[in-house]
């Protein structure tokens, strides 16, 4: 009977072990998705925010919101292909971007993209690499870091589709959303 009653406390103890414990996918500060078992900085945040800051539309705070045509002011810029390091052609546009944010209160969403090759987990690693290289020439030009918000799409959202160097070339991006106060 003792024997009995030691196994079914054990066979109890680990059912609440594996209840408190159970993985969830959860939302990041920068709106990655990983494996864990407790939130980490979005404990406040509703899944509709979260939601419409994967999108785009709105920071997971909720006071900024996207603004289309200040966001077609700035141009993307390219990276060579399995590279994130910040080529001479995109530094205009970054100069442009960093002067215009420090003068307005504005963020930015820096979406790091990549063409169709390689595995999805290599892809979105090499998109927040690319994004994060971005965020990081922008703050070495005087741009608050709290301004900027960097996400990787890694291949999902290609701005060409064709299986050719000159589409894959367009999709080896870092994109920009700005966000104005509402």
């Amino acid at each position: 009977m003792k024997k009995i009653l030691m196994l079914m406390v054990l066979v109890l103890a680990m059912a609440v072990m594996a209840m408190g414990c159970s993985k969830g996918t959860t939302k990041t500060n920068n709106g990655m998705s990983e494996e864990g078992s407790t939130m980490t900085g979005t404990e406040n945040v509703t899944e509709d925010q979260q939601q419409m800051a994967m999108m785009g539309k709105e920071d997971i705070s909720g006071k900024y919101i996207e603004d289309s045509a200040t966001s077609a002011q700035f141009n993307d810029i390219y990276f060579d292909f399995d590279m994130y390091s910040i080529r001479e052609d995109a530094k205009p546009a970054l100069k442009d971007l960093a002067a215009w944010l420090s003068g307005n209160n504005a963020k930015v969403i820096i979406e790091g993209h990549c063409d169709e090759r390689g595995t999805t987990e290599y892809n979105l690693a090499l998109g927040d690499r690319r994004a994060n290289a971005t965020k990081q020439y922008l703050t070495a030009s005087g741009v608050s870091a709290n301004k900027i918000e960097t996400i990787s799409y890694g291949e999902e959202k290609p701005q060409c589709e064709e299986k050719t160097e000159s589409c894959w070339s367009k999709n080896r991006r870092a994109h920009f959303v700005v966000l104005l106060p509402k």
